[in-house]
Parts: structure tokens; sequence; C-alpha cells
């Protein structure tokens, strides 16, 4: 599409997609350059010649992946993912048993020790509810370096290696 056409054409066809992939680089440029746009068709092409004249390299140098060119591992991640949840199971499986034990006891106790046995339930309930927290945690970590793990192996895609 030439200079004089884009000109021709009603505002709102200018600011269109369509007609605006229709332009080279060099008309962008020298229909900016005349006075008689409105400000928003001008606002559009800008972020249009703007948007053309970006580079296109990633944003993440070569030298932020490992000599190696290898994808990023975090092993000590890993290991504190993997602890976090085996003490998560831990104190998960620990509450569920201690809240068993103390419905058991219940069913046994004197009215005056249902009481006292009451009191532990928030104990049993905490220990369960520490368990999923740390399992959340452990599995948090894991979805961090699976991103950045992603994200690395995007980037190397891109970069045509």
């Amino acid at each position: 599409m030439s200079v004089e056409e884009f000109l021709s054409l009603p505002e709102d066809r200018q600011i269109m997609p369509k007609t605006l992939n229709q332009l080279s680089f060099d008309n962008l440029v020298d229909i900016l350059n005349n006075d008689s746009l409105s400000e928003k068709v001008r606002g559009v092409l800008e972020g249009e010649l703007n948007f053309r004249s970006a580079p296109s390299k990633p944003i993440l140098e070569k030298e932020v992946m490992s000599q190696k060119n290898e994808l990023p591992s975090y092993p000590a991640l890993k290991a504190i993912s993997a602890i976090l949840k085996v003490i998560g199971w831990i104190l998960l499986v620990i509450g569920i048993i201690y809240f068993v034990y103390i419905i058991v006891q219940i069913s046994e106790a004197s009215s005056y020790q249902k009481g006292a046995l009451f009191a532990q339930f928030p104990l049993a309930l905490g220990l369960g509810i520490a368990g999923v927290l740390n399992i959340a945690g452990a599995e948090i970590i894991k979805l961090f370096t699976d991103i950045s793990r992603n994200t690395a192996a995007i980037l190397k895609r891109l970069d045509g290696k």
C-alpha cells in the first residue's frame, strides 16, 4: 500500500492491523512525517514503528545460560524440596494418627478426661496443616525450578541451538 492510498482511507481503517501490515517500514516513516494525521492515528503508527524496529533477539543473552549450554539445574533447591516434602508427609501422617488416637481415647475416657482430650484436637489439626503446608512449599519450589528449566529450553530453542 502506498502513502497516498493510506492517507485516503478513513481514520478507522487507517488504524486497523490489516492495513498497517500492508505498509512497509519506509512508508510508515513517510506517513508519520505527514502533518495531517490525527493524534490517534499518529500514536498507532508510532507504536507500529516501535514494534517493527524492536530487536527480535531474546531478552536474555547467551551468558545467562551455563557455559556448557545446559539447562539450569538447582541441586540445593531440589534437596530442600525433597526434605520439605518428606517432613511434610511425616507431619501429616503423625497428625492423622494422633487425631485417630484422640478419637479412640475419647470413646473410652470418662467425662472429665474427655475435656482434656478435646483440648488436644488443635495439636492434631496443627500437625496436619503443617504437613500440608510443607508439602505445598516443596511443590512450589519444584514449580519454580520447572519454570526456570522450561524458560531456558524455550530460549535455547529460540536462539536456534
